[in-house]
C-alpha cells in the first residue's frame, strides 16, 4: 500500500511538472517573439527617424530642395503687379537648391543635437533677411520685360499697377516696376532671420516633446540590450525541451516566420508607400497650405514612408535568415542523431539432420490423434410383474 501511495504521490508530480514546463515554454516563445518586435521597431527608428543622415537623404530625394519655396511665394506687394509664378521665379534666383539644403541641414542638426543631449532645445537662425533687398531686384528683373512691350502713357499719372496698360511719362519698364515692386513692410515676408518660431507662422511646427532626449538614449540601450535577451530565452526554451534538438528546430521556425512577416509587411510599406497622395488634406481656399502640402509634404511622405518600409524589410530579414539558419540546424541535427537503425535478421541456427528411413523398416506413421471411446448403453431388462 505504501508503495502504490509513493507511486502516485511522483505520478502527480511529474505530472504537474510536464505542465508547467509546457506553459513556460509557451510563455518564453511569445515573450522572444514580442521581443524580436520590439527589436525591429526601435532598430527601424534609430536607422530613420532618429538618423540625421537619413533625415537629409529624405529631404534631398524628395525634392524638397528644389520646389520648397512654393509656398512662400503667395506673399505681399504694395501693388498687385508681379505674379505668383514670377514670385516664384524670384524665390528661386535668391535662394537657390544648395543655399536651402546648407540652411536647412543647419536647422536638422541643430534638432538633433537636442534629441541626442547634445542641447537643451532646438535653437536655429537662417538669415533670409539679408537677401530682401536681392528678392525684390531680381522680381523687377523679371517684371521689366513684361512692362517693356506696353506703351507710353499719355500722361504722368500712374495708370492702375494691378493691370497696367501703359508706362507713365518720363518712366522705364524698369524704373516703374522699380517703383512699383515694394515689399510691404511688416508683412513677415523676410523681414528677420527664420527661426523655429517663425515656422510656425507658415505651417511647420516642430512637436514639442521634452521626453524626446531621454526616449532616444533607451532606445540606444535597448537595440543592444534587446537581441541579448532574445538568444537568452531561446535557450530557456530550448532547455525546457525534452529533446533539445527539437526544441531549437521549433524555436528557430517560429523565429523565421515572425521574421517573415516583418519583411512583407515592410515590403507592403515600401511599395504603397510611394503611391499615398495627401493633397485631398489640404484646406480648400488656404492656397499657402494647399501649396505646402503639395509641393513639401507629399513629396515628403512618399518618401519616408517607403524609407521606413525597406528598414522594415530589412530586419526582418535579418531574423528570417537567423530563424531559418537555427531551424534547419536543429533539424538536420535531429536527422543526424536520431536515426533509425532498420532491423536486419541474423543467421538462422542450422537443422538437426534426419535420418532417411531404412528399406526393412517402413515409416512411422504419426500417431492418429486419439479419440474418446463412444460409450454403448447397456440394455436393461424390464421388470418382471407378478401376479
Amino acid at each position: 500500500m505504501k508503495r502504490q501511495l509513493l507511486s502516485a504521490s511522483f505520478l502527480r508530480y511529474n505530472t504537474a511538472m510536464n505542465i508547467l514546463r509546457g506553459l513556460s515554454r509557451w510563455l518564453l516563445a511569445i515573450a522572444v517573439g514580442l521581443v524580436l518586435a520590439a527589436w525591429v521597431s526601435v532598430s527601424v527608428l534609430q536607422a530613420t527617424l532618429l538618423n540625421r543622415d537619413t533625415v537629409k537623404g529624405w529631404l534631398a530625394t524628395s525634392g524638397a530642395y528644389d520646389d520648397g519655396l512654393k509656398p512662400f511665394a503667395i506673399i505681399e506687394s504694395n501693388q498687385g503687379l508681379a505674379t505668383s509664378q514670377d514670385m516664384q521665379a524670384a524665390l528661386e534666383q535668391t535662394f537657390p537648391a544648395n543655399y536651402l539644403k546648407t540652411q536647412t541641414e543647419r536647422a536638422i542638426d541643430a534638432t538633433f543635437d537636442w534629441i541626442e543631449g547634445k542641447k537643451t532645445s532646438i535653437t536655429f537662425s537662417i538669415p533670409v533677411q539679408e537677401r530682401r533687398e536681392e528678392f525684390r531686384n531680381n522680381l523687377v528683373l523679371i517684371v521689366t520685360p513684361r512692362l517693356a512691350q506696353l506703351p507710353a502713357c499719355p500722361t504722368r499719372v500712374n495708370p492702375n499697377t494691378s493691370n497696367p496698360t501703359c508706362i507713365p511719362q518720363g518712366m522705364s519698364a524698369a524704373s516703374f516696376a522699380d517703383q512699383s515692386l515694394q515689399l510691404v513692410e511688416g508683412s513677415g515676408f523676410l523681414d528677420g532671420p527664420l527661426t523655429q518660431n517663425t515656422l510656425k507662422e507658415v505651417g511647420i511646427e516642430l512637436p514639442e516633446m521634452p521626453y524626446l532626449p531621454a526616449a532616444a538614449s533607451a532606445m540606444r540601450t535597448a537595440s543592444v540590450v534587446l537581441p541579448i535577451l532574445a538568444v537568452l530565452m531561446g535557450i530557456g526554451y530550448v532547455l525546457l525541451c525534452d529533446s533539445k534538438l527539437k526544441g531549437l528546430s521549433v524555436i528557430g521556425r517560429r523565429v523565421f516566420f515572425q521574421g517573415l512577416l516583418i519583411t512583407i509587411g515592410g515590403g507592403l510599406l515600401w511599395f504603397f508607400g510611394a503611391k499615398l497622395d495627401l493633397s485631398a488634406a489640404a484646406q480648400a481656399g488656404d492656397a499657402q497650405q494647399a501649396a505646402m502640402v503639395v509641393n513639401i509634404i507629399n513629396p515628403l511622405v512618399q518618401t519616408v514612408f517607403p524609407g521606413v518600409g525597406l528598414a522594415f524589410a530589412m530586419f526582418g530579414g535579418m531574423i528570417t535568415a537567423v530563424g531559418g539558419a537555427t531551424w534547419l540546424a536543429g533539424f538536420f541535427a535531429r536527422r543526424k542523431y536520431t536515426k533509425v537503425t532498420p532491423f536486419t535478421p541474423g543467421p538462422k541456427p542450422p537443422a538437426a539432420p534426419t535420418q532417411p528411413p531404412s528399406p526393412e523398416q517402413p515409416p512411422a506413421t504419426p500417431p492418429s490423434p486419439t479419440q474418446p471411446a463412444k460409450t454403448i448403453p447397456k440394455p436393461q431388462t424390464p421388470p418382471r410383474i407378478v401376479q
